[in-house]
């Protein structure tokens, strides 16, 4: 049976285009595909709501010359163990490109010795072939920039090692091994082909030889030649694209400048058909045409005019690239670095790079996606445009259009993610999601992602295992879906964790009798079939109330006696209905409350006939619930609130005091509570207590949740009418399916939340009494 992704509530981008609809993702084959039969059996289909976000082709970044403080240009370790551990730096330092968008590369090595080039160039081959999403950032064939390059114009290349191809097209051979410039014939799974090794090329178009090389070179191999660190003049620049050059490399930097009589390879960027159509094309079997172009947008590399300008003159030849090095992805501190292995000594200042004692820049440290956003903001096009030059512009200059940059059926489902939010006074693109071959392997969505974290802050062990307090409902899907793939990943296990669910549906005395443990809405069902039974949660840690038990009233004390002998619940997750209450805490319920049985309000039963094919009469009218007391007995609380149906709730909660008709109010007086919230629930807030909690959010950091929690429940929070501390609030992004993006994604990848501070605030803040619906805008383009 085939499994299916269907991703929606989302914007699709593709190929500059923009359009609200579903993605269907096939897991088996890794491939988009179109959306099944309703009435096909041979297909499993799971749901992922994005939320109104974007979501764009994986993005492409075709010179990338180090990451994650890795440099490819290093001569790796010689065979054995450091040789292993050198090959473990590279596919970790990969994970960590995929999670900043880019889902496939072109490993660009510069200018060194041969022998760097003999050892580096086998551990960057192609690896699409392998389908593996554990290998991180796929590498579609290797970038060589140098030595074969201009000495006026050599950047940051060692002037000693550069050459000219003397014996054309065989010294550039030789040099780089001719048997990577031939693609492999071995089979691979699905028979699928395999590049070379050596996909692209940088050279000097004016370097004696080096036409006929070029020409060489793309008749016998296919190698694309790029024209770059060039002094060449438009003429020359002209007979590089007759001899089969197709690209520009980070146009204006390293080349001739571009002037009102003598335009060099600048000047490509408009060159006339006349120019294009010499009789010397002849030996070309496809049109010239004008060439793709690279563009290092990092607000380092090029001036935001210039960037604008060439982009104008021809959008569908430009390529954002990073030229990035090892201190792309790392928050490295200014200063001096060092990298290959001694022999180039850089100075960071900001996110500039320059060689020690120099004015020579000495590649980027921006992000692919930090670039894209440099463009939305320069030229002021909408992101889905923009996301062309990382995305269809550079898979149609490597001639795979078909398989990458694109949402269209039978295209690798390489995807991203992506918001566009304030960060720092600024509006930028945020990575909120990275997919690749048709697995979620990165996930910004922090809030699900924490029961992770605290699981493995916590090292359980069977003597000390991490109690987790569990809801049901539809709202935690997400979460276990989260949990259970980060399982399936060996990033967290749940073999020392201890589980506490809030209750289930139990026997109605008057009508009905009590679900079994097998019907498809008993929680204790819902619960295997959606989270216990892909985790390795050991049984007898998975704790149940039995809604069929003879003696309910027993039943509940000997769960409240099971989470005492457990040693208190560590992290309690929920929700919150809308009506304000957690878990079957219906409005009235005493604040002292614990687990016990609950006649369900009219809300509530109204609000779960949907998993009883929208009858309200078939749902249960009591359950079993842990109490308001035992939910505030646990060491931390995190509760997700989402839609505008809840907004009311949420302000009660929040902005008045703590009710009984209103039990998650109870969290004001919790000291570690989190509520994570959508703009939709903040609705009915005030203006002033949005903008407050958001004024007070921080950046994720993992250590947030690594104090030691004390032993034991604690003691019973003492219930104050006039509370003068807050729960913490975050906002997520809404849920939404126009086409506008959500303006915050707050939450980054792998990250904790913040920890609870103690938040206060006067009795009689000074509020704006007026709705949020009219005063929160969301970005337009």
């Amino acid at each position: 049976m085939a499994s299916i992704v269907r991703l929606t509530n989302c914007v699709l981008a593709s190929d500059g285009v923009e359009k609200a609809g579903d993605l269907y993702l096939c897991e088996t084959t890794g491939k988009i595909v179109a959306a099944p039969e309703p009435s096909s059996e041979a297909v499993s289909v799971t749901t992922v709501d994005l939320g109104g976000r974007l979501v764009s082709p994986g993005l492409i970044d075709v010179q990338l010359n180090g990451c994650c403080g890795l440099n490819f240009s290093e001569e790796p370790p010689d065979d054995g163990a450091a040789g292993a551990d050198y090959v473990e730096t590279v596919r970790e330092a990969l994970v960590g490109l995929l999670a900043t968008g880019v889902t496939s590369f072109l490993p660009t090595l510069t200018t060194s010795k041969r022998e760097m080039f003999q050892k580096a160039i086998p551990l960057y081959v192609p690896n699409g072939h392998r389908r593996d999403p554990s290998l991180g950032s796929e590498s579609l064939g290797i970038h060589c920039e140098g030595p074969f390059i201009s000495q006026a114009k050599k950047g940051a290349h060692d002037p000693a090692r550069l050459q000219t191809p003397t014996a054309g097209a065989q010294t550039i051979e030789d040099f780089y091994g001719p048997e990577h410039f031939v693609a492999p014939t071995n089979k691979t799974p699905g028979n699928s082909r395999v590049p070379a090794a050596i996909r692209k090329i940088t050279v000097a178009p004016e370097l004696p030889g080096m036409l006929d090389a070029m020409a060489d070179l793309v008749r016998r191999h296919g190698t694309i030649v790029s024209m770059g660190h060039s002094a060449a003049s438009y003429e020359q620049g002209l007979a590089g694209l007759r001899a089969g050059a197709t690209m520009l490399t980070h146009t204006f930097n390293a080349m001739q400048p571009f002037l009102h009589r003598s335009p060099g390879l600048v000047g490509l960027l408009g060159a006339p058909l006349a120019d294009l159509t010499s009789s010397t094309t002849d030996r070309l079997s496809t049109p010239l045409q004008r060439p793709f172009f690279g563009l290092i947008a990092d607000e380092i590399h090029l001036h935001p005019a210039v960037a604008r300008t060439a982009w104008a003159v021809h959008e569908d030849g430009c390529i954002i690239t990073t030229d990035g090095t090892a201190a792309t992805g790392l928050d490295l501190p200014d200063g001096l670095h060092v990298w290959r292995q001694g022999q180039r000594r850089v100075i960071k200042t900001g996110r500039k790079l320059q060689l020690e004692g120099t004015d020579t820049i000495a590649g980027g440290t921006t992000t692919l996606v930090q670039c894209v956003s440099n463009l939305i903001r320069w030229t002021g096009i909408h992101p889905a445009r923009a996301l062309r030059t990382v995305t269809s512009n550079p898979a149609r200059f490597l001639g795979i259009a078909d398989v990458k940059g694109t949402l269209e059926p039978g295209a690798d489902a390489d995807l991203v993610v992506l918001s566009w939010e304030d960060i720092q006074g600024r509006m930028e693109l945020r990575v909120g999601q990275v997919w690749k071959f048709g697995k979620r392997i990165i996930s910004s969505d922090t809030h699900f992602l924490y029961g992770q974290e605290r699981i493995n802050n916590a090292r359980p062990s069977p003597e000390k295992p991490f109690v987790l307090g569990l809801p049901t409902g539809s709202s935690p899907l997400t979460t276990y879906q989260v949990l259970i793939e980060m399982h399936r990943k060996g990033l967290v296990s749940f073999r020392h964790v201890v589980t506490f669910n809030m209750g289930p549906y139990c026997v109605d005395q008057d009508e009905y009798v009590g679900l079994p443990r097998g019907h498809p809405q008993s929680y204790r069902r819902f619960m295997y079939d959606n989270f216990f039974d892909h985790i390795d949660v050991l049984p007898q840690n998975i704790h149940l109330l039995d809604g069929n038990a003879a003696d309910l009233e027993a039943e509940c004390r000997a769960y409240e006696d099971a989470i005492a002998r457990a040693g208190g619940i560590d992290l309690f997750l929920g929700g919150m209905g809308p009506d304000g209450h957690i878990a079957f805490n219906e409005p009235g319920s005493s604040l002292r409350s614990r687990t016990r049985v609950k006649t369900l309000a009219d809300d509530t039963i109204a609000a779960n006939a949907r998993f009883f094919g929208n009858d309200a009469s078939k749902v249960p009218r009591h359950a079993l619930t842990v109490g308001v007391q035992t939910v505030m007995d646990a060491r931390e609380v995190l509760v997700i609130v989402t839609g505008v149906q809840k907004a009311a709730a949420l302000k009660k909660c929040v902005e008045e005091g703590v009710n009984h008709m209103w039990t998650l109010s109870c969290l004001q007086m919790h000291p570690k509570a989190t509520v994570v919230v959508d703009d939709d629930a903040t609705m009915e807030l005030q203006v002033k207590t949005v903008r407050y909690f958001k004024s007070i959010e921080q950046p994720p950091r993992a250590a947030s949740a690594t104090a030691a929690c004390p032993c034991g429940p604690r003691q019973a929070a003492p219930v104050d009418p006039a509370p003068t501390r807050a729960p913490e609030i975050l906002t997520m992004e809404p849920k939404q399916s126009g086409k506008s993006i959500p303006a915050r994604d707050l939450l980054s990848s792998y990250g904790g939340l913040p920890p609870s501070r103690e938040l206060s605030r006067s009795r009689t803040p000074d509020l704006i009494p007026d709705s949020m619906q009219s005063r929160i805008v969301l970005p337009s383009y």
